[in-house]
C-alpha cells in the first residue's frame, strides 16, 4: 500500500439520486461502486466535491489513509453527509482490498500425476498447503527486475513443501507496482526448461500491461 497510490477520485453522476464513485491508483486500475442516495445533489456541488476530493487525495498512497484523514471528508460544504459516508467507506474498502494480496492459484491437482504425490496423505498436505493464499503471499521476492528465484525442496522452509520446488520471477503492474508468477513441482523437474519459460511469460506480460496501461493514460488524458 506504500507504492500504490491515488490517481484520481470522482464521482460521476448518473441520475440526482444515483452516483458512481470512482477511484484510479497509478497502477492504471479503476476502482468503481454505484450508490444510490434518497436526497438529490446538483451537478454543480458533484463538480465542487470533486475537486475537493482531489485536492484531498490525489498522490496520497493508500498507506496513508486513516480514520482521521476520512473524517475530514466531512468538512468538505458540498454534497450530503450520506453521500461523504459512501465515498469514505469505499476507500476504506479499496485500501484494505490492497493490504492484502491477491493469490490465484491454477493446476494444483496436477501434481498428482507425478510419483512423489501417490501418497494420498503426503499429497493432501501439500494441496491443502498450496490451497491456503497466505502460504504463497509470505515467499520473498527475487532480486532484480528479471531476476528467477528456485527454491529447492526443504529449502522452502515448509514441510508440506519438502518434495516440491517453487521457481518464480515478477512482473510489472504499473509504476512501482509487481506481480509474482511461478510454478511448483517435484524436485527432480527441468529447472532450466522452466526457468526459460517463466521469463518468456513475465516479458510477454511485462509488454502487455505496458502497452494497456500506456492506452489507458493517453484516453484519459483526452
Amino acid at each position: 500500500t506504500d507504492k500504490v497510490y491515488i490517481r484520481r477520485l470522482d464521482i460521476v453522476t448518473v441520475d440526482s439520486h444515483s452516483f458512481v464513485i470512482v477511484l484510479v491508483t497509478n497502477a492504471g486500475i479503476v476502482h468503481n461502486k454505484l450508490v444510490k442516495l434518497q436526497a438529490s445533489i446538483s451537478d454543480e456541488d458533484i463538480a465542487a466535491l470533486n475537486v475537493a476530493l482531489n485536492q484531498s487525495f490525489t498522490g496520497l498512497s493508500l498507506s496513508q489513509i486513516s480514520n482521521e484523514l476520512l473524517s475530514s471528508l466531512f468538512a468538505i460544504p458540498h454534497g450530503t453527509s450520506a453521500l461523504l459516508s459512501q465515498v469514505a467507506a469505499f476507500i476504506t474498502e479499496i485500501a484494505d482490498l490492497q493490504k492484502g494480496q491477491n493469490v490465484y492459484l491454477g493446476g494444483a491437482s496436477r501434481l498428482l500425476n507425478y510419483p512423489e504425490y501417490h501418497d494420498v496423505e503426503k499429497a493432501q498436505r501439500t494441496l491443502d498447503y498450496i490451497s491456503d493464499r497466505r502460504n504463497l503471499s509470505g515467499i520473498k521476492l527475487p532480486e532484480g527486475p528479471e531476476a528467477v528465484k528456485i527454491i529447492i525442496g526443504p529449502e522452502n522452509g515448509a514441510e508440506p513443501l519438502n518434495a516440491a520446488s517453487v521457481i518464480y520471477t515478477t512482473y510489472k503492474l504499473g509504476e512501482g507496482v509487481q506481480g509474482v508468477i511461478g510454478i511448483i513441482g517435484p524436485t527432480r523437474m527441468d529447472y532450466s526448461k522452466i526457468e526459460a519459460r517463466l521469463k518468456f511469460f513475465s516479458g510477454g506480460l511485462n509488454k502487455l500491461l505496458s502497452e494497456l496501461f500506456i492506452n489507458d493514460t493517453d484516453q484519459k488524458q483526452e
